[in-house]
């Protein structure tokens, strides 16, 4: 008993000390707070200057602030650039383009002060701190009575633009729209227009990833009352294959209803194990109110899931980029930025990040997670235990689960429990992207009553569990029982 005792004590208090071969484990962590509090504002990772650079965005009381700051991820600092946009305007995306001068910051209208839309085309260029007004290439996008359309969603592939969708309030439509911006065109004609999304809406959530464009949920307009609706629909554009257009049936619908969200997507090639060929939704917002969920989508599987690593806060119309691995660093690793947002209501807006290292790529990730945080007689307890690895490195896994009397079960590979020190749940096994299902089951009544912890832990094949020095990985969840 003294032995189990030590043991629990290992897996139950001091797993969070350990070492993790030089990585760590995958969570939203707090990041230093902002000097200014905003929503529907734009930003993006500039890899010139090593900046993020947030252009303008709404403050409290509805005010459009056109201040420009900067962010520096290496010394997590803000500075004013002294710029301000020349139209003042939120709600907006950037586009990050090359158009012969360097990379430049764009922005396609959006929302101006007045709350109706604008169609000005905005550059700011980081290096030689200058913004212009694109003249000869106005936003052509309309929708009904001729009304110039906001909350479009952008993305960028191979140097072009691709903006979606939109809506205007007082025209009480939603637009189908893809408009294709070429940065390298004479002035005049850098627009062209692309095929429609299957269903018009606005605040769609976009990602790129192996070449192709996701247009995600995003909002529907009720004609008569002009009410955003959540939708879950989801599709899929080839720019390669422009004429098959947008594909509802290509993508597997989100889980529920998503908008006013951020999500980034990994390419299968991509040195962040965790997420390779994969989307990460990061928050789902739901209008409206805040969903703090993280969504992920397996493009190889056409499937969702959701994300053991969800946000700290809440929030909806926030803002988010990925930044390289920079040294000096946070943990001197690539990491995923989340600023600003609101949570609540519109008065209440967020001054302060978070982050999500994203670790190197022959790190070993576990998350373990349960379908609720409570449970009383009855109700069904799913847990789940994600792995993630490069696939050419073996470990052994094991799962425990603590009980509140003092108890330690430990996961058999048969998926059954056995009492005391855990088996190896998979042994000398190349570790790569994979979901354990590890209990699903209706709780009986007569358990005790208190605190269950739940822990995984990867080594090296052959070390011994019981050395936290040994751990390459671990990670804990807990739930309770009534």
């Amino acid at each position: 008993m003294r032995r189990l005792g030590s043991i629990l004590w290992l897996l139950g208090c001091c797993w969070a000390g350990y070492a993790i071969g030089g990585g760590q484990a995958r969570a939203w962590e707090p990041g230093p707070q902002s000097p200014f509090a905003w929503w529907r504002f734009g930003a993006a990772y500039d890899p010139a200057t090593e900046r993020v650079y947030f252009l303008g965005g709404r403050s409290g009381g509805g005010v459009t602030d056109a201040t420009v700051w900067s962010f520096n991820p290496v010394n997590e600092s803000y500075a004013e650039t002294g710029l301000h946009l020349a139209q003042p305007v939120s709600n907006h995306a950037v586009a990050v383009l090359d158009d012969g001068a360097g990379p430049a910051f764009y922005i396609f209208g959006e929302r101006g002060a007045d709350g109706k839309g604008v169609g000005e085309v905005q550059v700011y260029r980081p290096r030689n701190q200058s913004i212009e007004i694109l003249g000869p290439d106005p936003f052509p996008g309309r929708v009904r009575f001729g009304e110039i359309p906001m909350g479009k969603a952008v993305a960028v592939i191979d140097n072009r633009a691709y903006v979606l969708g939109g809506f205007s309030p007082q025209a009480r439509a939603a637009s189908a729209d893809t408009w294709v911006f070429d940065p390298t065109a004479e002035a005049g004609s850098r627009w062209s227009a692309g095929p429609r999304l299957s269903v018009p809406r606005a605040y769609i959530v976009t990602a790129v990833v192996d070449g192709k464009l996701y247009a995600l949920g995003g909002d529907l307009v009720d004609p008569e009352l002009g009410i955003l609706q959540p939708t879950a629909v989801a599709e899929r554009f080839d720019p390669l294959d422009a004429e098959s257009g947008w594909s509802d049936a290509a993508v597997a619908d989100l889980p529920l209803g998503c908008d006013e969200s951020i999500a980034f997507g990994f390419d299968s090639s991509s040195s962040a194990c965790r997420y390779a060929g994969q989307i990460v939704v990061a928050g789902c917002g739901r209008w409206y109110n805040e969903d703090g969920r993280v969504l992920l989508y397996d493009t190889a599987t056409d499937s969702w899931r959701e994300d053991s690593a969800g946000l700290e806060q809440s929030r909806r119309n926030h803002m988010a980029v990925r930044v390289p691995q920079l040294p000096g660093g946070f943990g001197k690793t690539a990491a995923l930025l989340v600023f600003g947002g609101r949570q609540g209501d519109d008065q209440n807006l967020l001054d302060f990040t978070e982050r999500l290292p994203l670790g190197p790529c022959e790190g070993i990730s576990l998350a373990l997670g349960a379908n609720a945080a409570s449970y009383q007689a009855g109700e069904r307890l799913t847990l789940r235990l994600q792995i993630e690895g490069p696939g050419n490195r073996a470990a052994d896994v094991y799962a425990a689960l603590l009980l509140p009397d003092g108890e330690l079960f430990g996961f058999a590979p048969d998926g059954s429990l056995v009492a005391g020190l855990p088996p190896a749940l998979l042994e000398n096994e190349p570790i790569s992207s994979s979901e354990l299902v590890l209990l699903d089951v209706d709780l009986p009544a007569g358990l005790p009553a208190g605190t269950y912890y739940a822990v995984a832990v990867a080594v090296a094949p052959g070390d011994e569990l019981q050395n936290p020095g040994n751990w390459l990985e671990a990670s804990l969840t807990s739930f309770e029982f009534q």
